[in-house]
């Protein structure tokens, strides 16, 4: 359809051609003659001053028609608009680039500008400078007074969108676009669909705009025929409002951060509109796009130089140079083919020539950044984060040997774990081994009542807010006096404590089950403060990386630091690159501060968290065997290994596509549309840069080595989640935990909850690649980069970390691609991680920890928690 379109319009163009007509060589001032005066202005057509009622009439129906249609039009754009954002991840970058350099082309046809007739100039006497003076004439003629002197601007306004386009191409996201589901040569067709509409809203506003002879009238018609073309559109969409939000998941429709958002392009639509109603009469529809094209590409382009001021991503400097030369250079002809042509009107004038020099001032703004570009790195990032990390590591053993650890030893009775009844025979064994964990220490402390999570997920998140108010009020209180502080506990603590109630019996309750929602608006981000990004931003693209999400934890595409890496509150992004925030198999919270020990949590939730009874009572195990060994480290496959299942969270309405698990098995075998960007060496000795691939040149082209599987059947999922998954991402059957000790690095990924692998992983000769959000007992006492290779959760660095320590040795077009094995710095971090497992990850580290974290429960549970302590003795 839209192909038969654009030949009807070539038709159509060329039978016009011969219609242009000749223009007198005489050198006088011409002005456009549209085509629209051969007829009545619309103006006139609702004018009665001598016209019958019935041909009155019919020109008004005709004007009400063309209002229709264009409210329709706009209509079918919202919609194209609404469906394309909400599948964003298939949807290519976009044509708009192209808009004005398709309007000014129906400018040329519609309106058949006027020229002016080159003469060559009469003041070059020397034969020397003849030619150069007239070819430059020639030149300035077709340039500033032919017809093409708006689609020339144009043209390079196209040409410099393009570039910008494909910058895009270094920050693509992993969010999966299923090949099976063909939405991506779909979004594609809705692409071209959506550039036409625009086209075809501008030139039918252009038409409605009436074009009359005096501005001024111009003006107020364009202006009416705007208005109640947007009326039809606002009455539309307020019908479709209704009905969605009548019909929409509870939370699911809008939330208050794109209703603020939503209401804010309104008003900027408002204003454009208006504003552009009274420019029209003097620029037209081609010269209001040529302008609105380039304030909208350079503001565009300096956004993504912005936020490129680091190798990563990549924005070659010559690209983005000529992208902004190109740019400007369009720009400034508009404005000067305005004055040489003798279109623009005399009191425009100065603010063409300030428009100029603003134009001037642009290019040079946007030269500093172009200069600013950062494409190489002399020194790989890891080392140099290896480097550190065994810097701050020491920092952490010195701190963590000199502070004081001594412990109060009270006189406390002798304590037996008796525990609840009702407790699903599933999760019994949890609390059973979180007994036993208390049972080696239990002498040396008071009764107390604890709550265990038996869920995967965290059960406590209270709002920032109120968080801050308790923490003040604590801050306020005087400490007590040395001579005030005792180490007794209180005599029968628990002689008004109440007797614990079966589970299956318990009839109140203050948590409330919201599974299978997305949590992150409702819950997530007002635990946030206020001024982060997540309370007060939300980003709709899942087709690229948030740029502004990665840096405050990242070099480049590696993690610097974990605590922060794991720190949700400048990650707005993450509401849909989670399953825990995509739809949680069990979530039942609590805003209120309850005590709840739970083996896991993430930033924001309130949860206490102990040691985890999976990994006390060796539920995986690092186990190597004859048939299982565990090699050294070079000895073993030089490949990434994980396999697993759909466990992290229920997968409906394809929210799979964004939950790590699934993205890591298509990010390594199935990812066909998406690019990729790699840190490699360059043709300069000791420096990289990051390069550009096809989603399956990592493994195809540069040979790396990753055998990544989903487990079958495919869990957790919904109606034709399951089936899309299981068609998308082809699961396998299962393997010996032991198997894993053949491969050189394992990764290691977050499940509904923590992941149990890890610390086995740690104990072995492999190199562990952890990525994830949540939060253990040990977070603090582990090192990224000396014990283990960290990996955002976006997974977007995963190709180069595996390049730096596996290896490349490939030709991709012509040229040598080669990169070292770093097997010294990865034997030394399994080796070092494996050590420090055996040091400070033991049982009885758990223990340990697990006895201080009772002490302090102790002491608040107790009656004298103000005083109760220990002081040294004098």
């Amino acid at each position: 359809m839209i192909r038969l379109s654009v030949e009807n319009g070539l038709r159509a163009l060329l039978g016009f051609v011969h219609r242009i007509p000749t223009v007198s060589p005489t050198p006088v001032k011409y002005s456009t003659i549209p085509l629209t005066e051969l007829d009545q202005s619309t103006a006139e057509v609702l004018s009665s001053t001598g016209v019958d009622d019935v041909a009155k009439d019919e020109r008004t129906l005709k004007w009400w028609l063309k209002v229709g249609v264009l409210s329709g039009v706009s209509c079918a754009r919202i919609a194209l608009f609404r469906y394309i954002t909400d599948n964003i991840e298939c949807a290519p970058t976009g044509y708009s680039y192209l808009i004005p350099f398709l309007v000014a082309i129906y400018d040329l046809w519609r309106n058949q500008r006027a020229t002016r007739n080159w003469t060559r100039p009469d003041d070059a006497e020397d034969d020397l400078l003849c030619i150069p003076i007239t070819f430059a004439s020639r030149l300035r003629s077709i340039i500033l007074q032919s017809r093409l002197r708006c689609i020339i601007p144009a043209a390079l306004l196209a040409l410099s969108g393009f570039i910008i386009t494909t910058f895009q191409d270094a920050r693509h996201s992993t969010y999966i676009c299923p090949i099976v589901s063909g939405k991506h040569f779909r979004l594609q067709t809705l692409r071209i669909l959506a550039f036409v509409l625009d086209c075809l809203i501008l030139t039918g506003g252009a038409e409605l705009s009436g074009e009359g002879v005096r501005r001024d009238g111009r003006k107020l018609q364009t202006l009416l025929s705007w208005g109640y073309s947007l009326l039809g559109v606002v009455l539309s969409l307020a019908g479709w409002v209704i009905y969605l939000t009548a019909t929409a998941e509870a939370g699911t429709f809008v939330t208050s951060h794109y209703l603020r958002s939503a209401w804010g392009q309104a008003v900027l639509i408002t204003i454009l509109t208006v504003s552009a109603s009274q420019l029209l009469p003097y620029y037209g529809m081609a010269g209001l796009c040529v302008l609105a094209g380039f304030i909208a590409s350079y503001f565009n382009l300096m956004s993504t130089l912005f936020e490129g001021q680091e190798p990563f991503p990549l924005i070659p400097a010559s690209h983005a140079f000529a992208a902004l030369f190109l740019l400007c250079l369009g720009g400034l002809l508009f404005l000067l083919s305005r004055t040489a042509s003798e279109e623009e009107p005399q009191f425009l004038h100065r603010l063409n020539l300030i428009s100029r020099l603003t134009i001037a001032v642009m290019f040079g703004t946007g030269l500093i950044w172009v200069l600013g570009q950062s494409r190489l790195s002399h020194t790989h990032p890891i080392d140099l984060l290896i480097h550190e990390a065994a810097k701050s590591h020491d920092i952490w053993l010195k701190t963590a040997k000199e502070s004081s650890n001594d412990l109060v030893e009270a006189s406390t009775n002798g304590m037996t774990m008796p525990i609840q009844e009702g407790i699903k025979p599933t999760h019994a064994w949890m609390v059973q081994s979180a007994g036993r964990m208390i049972e080696n220490f239990s002498e040396h402390l008071p009764d107390m009542d604890l709550a265990f999570n038996l869920d995967d997920e965290p059960r406590v998140i209270a709002p920032w807010e109120k968080i801050a108010e308790l923490q003040n009020r604590a801050k306020a209180q005087q400490l007590p006096a040395d001579d005030d502080i005792s180490d007794e506990w209180s005599p029968e603590r628990d002689a008004t404590w109440g007797p614990i109630e079966p589970a299956d019996q318990t009839p109140e309750t203050m948590f409330i089950d919201r599974s299978f929602q997305k949590i992150f608006d409702p819950y997530v981000a007002p635990a946030c403060p206020p001024g982060s990004k997540a309370r007060t931003q939300r980003v709709w693209d899942k087709h690229d990386l948030c740029i502004g999400c990665i840096r405050p934890h990242s070099m480049g595409q590696f993690p610097t630091d974990w605590s922060v890496t794991s720190d949700i509150c400048h990650q707005p992004d993450l509401a849909h690159m989670h399953g825990l925030f995509l739809s949680p198999a069990t979530f039942r919270i609590t805003q209120e501060l309850v005590p709840v020990f739970s083996q896991s949590s993430t930033s924001v939730f309130n949860d206490i968290i102990f040691p985890s009874p999976w990994n006390y009572v060796d539920k995986i195990k690092y186990e190597p065997s004859g048939e299982h060994p565990d090699s050294r480290y070079t000895e073993k496959e030089n490949t990434l290994f994980w396999i697993g299942s759909t466990t992290e969270g229920v997968s409906h309405e394809g929210r799979w596509k964004g939950m790590p698990r699934q993205r890591l098995a298509h990010l390594v075998n199935n990812n066909t549309y998406n690019h990729v960007s790699i840190l490699l060496p360059t043709d300069e000795p000791k420096s990289y840069s990051y390069q550009i691939f096809d989603g399956l040149a990592p493994t195809q082209v540069l040979g790396l080595n990753a055998s990544v599987s989903i487990t079958d059947p495919i869990v957790r999922c919904r109606n034709e989640d399951c089936t899309d998954q299981k068609d998308e991402l082809g699961p396998g059957g299962r393997v010996d935990f032991q198997d894993h000790w053949r491969y050189r690095y394992l990764f290691d990924s977050d499940g509904a909850g923590f992941s149990g692998r890890f610390l086995p992983f740690l104990q072995s000769r492999s190199l562990p690649f952890k990525t994830g959000l949540f939060r253990q007992w040990f977070d603090s006492r582990v090192t990224p980069w000396l014990h283990y290779a960290p990996v955002d959760v976006r997974l977007h660095g995963l190709w180069s970390t595996l390049a730096y320590f596996a290896g490349v040795d490939a030709n991709v077009d012509g040229r040598k691609i080669e990169v070292k094995r770093h097997d010294v710095q990865g034997r030394w971090i399994a080796e070092e991680g494996r050590k420090w497992a055996e040091t400070a990850l033991r049982k009885e580290d758990m223990e340990i920890y697990f006895f201080r974290l009772l002490l302090e429960w102790g002491r608040l549970t107790d009656d004298r928690r103000d005083t109760l302590g220990f002081k040294f003795p004098s």
